[in-house]
């Protein structure tokens, strides 16, 4: 019976992690110019703008978010993380 229960609260969990949408809001690159970078946490990370230019088989190779909207993002995969951890260790 206790893995039934736990196997159930491992189920919500997960189930919670996953949105049915996507509550951040995101923006396709479109510039004038692709001259330039995109400049990543280090500049080892950072990379050549022109790599966002659409093409026909990709029309927006490039999606930008707002920081505010991305460290929302960031929390929440963080608090699941930690959920599914907990619930992980608790059935055990």
């Amino acid at each position: 019976m206790g893995k039934i229960v736990v196997g159930f609260l491992l189920g919500v969990t997960i189930s919670a992690c996953v949105a049915s949408t996507f509550p951040y809001k995101f923006y396709a690159l479109e510039a004038d110019s692709y001259n330039g970078a995109l400049k990543g946490p280090t500049t080892a990370d950072d990379t050549v703008l022109s790599m966002c230019r659409p093409t026909d088989q990709d029309k927006a190779p490039c999606l930008v978010m707002f920081t505010s909207a991305f460290m929302r993002l960031k929390e929440s995969y963080q608090k699941c993380q930690i959920d599914l951890k907990s619930a992980q260790e608790n059935s055990e």
